[in-house]
């Protein structure tokens, strides 16, 4: 019997696992709560991944120690199998736990990150304390999710970098009547072709429009949708803001716009990282450089 065997969802796959230290112990361990609300704890397997497991449903990382490292190692080949919906919350003043993470977790996962799920103060972090190209560097980075909240101008640069594709970036996010004119203002004097699809939940009312670029043979379009929000009752003014070729496959984009409209992060395996200093084993705090302002 394996030591992933208690920790799958399936045959194929790992389920909905959170790494901590337990009070009792002080040991990295993973926490499973199961259908009738029991807390199961596991030790960290220590045998290669079962071929077998080729996905996981969710991985939250809330400590790390050597041990912890060596596991995430030893799974590594998931992460770069499947399309990684990144969550990240490290405050700034937590530098050593953005020193390990930068160090020790990111070579691991960045090369197949596909979405972000992420506040807007967080992307200036991750360049501030990883790369400043870093978001130009994911190949394979679709969506930007943005909890209604405005986007960062980081974000708003990413969606203008032509992708090389034909698939169009996205974004979800709230967005306030100024930006949806910066958004226009930039087409209309855009020398060079891009496409995009985002969806605004906006906090006034925002006119359709339909927009042409002769110089880049693009369209730009605010659709007027629903106002209904699904995952609230609240009464917000719903937009599709969408970029594209003038002439393009119509179905086609039909089939994107929706994607980003119906896209859910819990459909997609998820790596969440939530890190202070404090919770840092002793035997690998001693690599990372620089000292918390706690």
């Amino acid at each position: 019997m394996s030591d992933y065997d208690k920790l799958k969802l399936s045959p194929s796959k790992l389920g909905d696992l959170q790494i901590r230290r337990t009070k009792r112990t002080k040991n990295a361990r993973i926490y499973k709560q199961i259908a009738n609300g029991k807390e199961n704890w596991y030790p960290l397997p220590e045998d290669q991944l079962p071929a077998e497991i080729t996905s996981f449903q969710r991985i939250e990382i809330r400590y790390v120690d050597s041990e912890v490292i060596a596991f995430l190692q030893r799974i590594e080949r998931l992460f770069k199998d499947c399309g990684i919906v990144l969550r990240v919350h490290i405050l700034p003043n937590q530098r050593r736990s953005w020193s390990i993470f930068k160090d020790k977790i990111w070579p691991m996962i960045n090369k197949n990150i596909t979405a972000f799920v992420t506040p807007s103060t967080w992307l200036p972090l991750l360049q501030q304390n990883i790369a400043q190209t870093a978001l130009i560097n994911f190949a394979n980075l679709r969506m930007l999710e943005y909890f209604n909240a405005p986007p960062s101008q980081e974000a708003i640069d990413w969606l203008h970098i032509s992708s090389t594709d034909g698939r169009p970036k996205a974004v979800r996010c709230g967005l306030l009547g100024e930006l949806v004119d910066d958004f226009r203002a930039r087409f209309v004097a855009a020398s060079s072709p891009t496409i995009f699809i985002v969806l605004l939940h906006c906090v006034q009312p925002i006119e359709p429009f339909q927009i042409d670029n002769d110089v880049t043979n693009e369209r730009m379009e605010l659709q007027l949708l629903t106002n209904a929000d699904p995952r609230t009752t609240a009464l917000v003014h719903r937009r599709l803001l969408v970029r594209c070729p003038v002439d393009r496959n119509v179905e086609q984009w039909k089939q994107f716009e929706q994607s980003v409209l119906n896209w859910d992060s819990a459909t997609h395996p998820r790596l969440y990282i939530q890190l202070n200093d404090v919770h840092l084993g002793e035997d690998i705090t001693n690599e990372g450089e620089g000292t918390s302002n706690q």
